[in-house]
């Protein structure tokens, strides 16, 4: 199971790749939701918010009723 030191180093990387490499903001959007996705498939109290948020991404959450 990762820990949270893994989500951290992995958004980092992401993170510091997407500002290196200049990819296609979609791409990186859609790779880094692949990784959330694959997180709280290993992890039920992974917070893909945070992951986000860790990322550089910054999304709009809808608000809860």
């Amino acid at each position: 199971m990762f820990q949270r030191r893994h989500y951290n180093k992995i958004a980092e990387l992401l993170k510091s790749s997407r500002e290196k490499e200049k990819h296609p903001k979609r791409k990186y959007v859609n790779l880094c939701y692949d990784f959330a996705i694959m997180f709280s498939n290993d992890n039920p109290n992974f917070q893909s918010k945070k992951f986000y948020e860790a990322c550089g991404l910054s999304i709009e959450w809808p608000k809860k009723d």
